[in-house]
């Protein structure tokens, strides 16, 4: 969950991409472990680092 906490601080990737980096295969479970583990959706936690989900043409972080 590191890896997965680390992934939208840093990088732009949709939450599609960052899910299938960090080894999980299926978006919805990757959002709940991620959810349980730092209390944030993924969308959240991005905005927390000021990254705009919609930046670069990408689309929204959680939907």
């Amino acid at each position: 969950m590191q890896r997965a906490r680390e992934l939208p601080e840093n990088r732009r990737d949709s939450v599609e991409q960052v899910t299938l980096s960090v080894g999980y295969e299926d978006t919805s479970a990757f959002r709940k472990m991620f959810i349980k583990h730092t209390g944030l959706s993924p969308g959240q936690h991005r905005a927390l680092f000021g990254i705009p989900a919609s930046e670069n043409g990408l689309p929204p972080f959680d939907r």
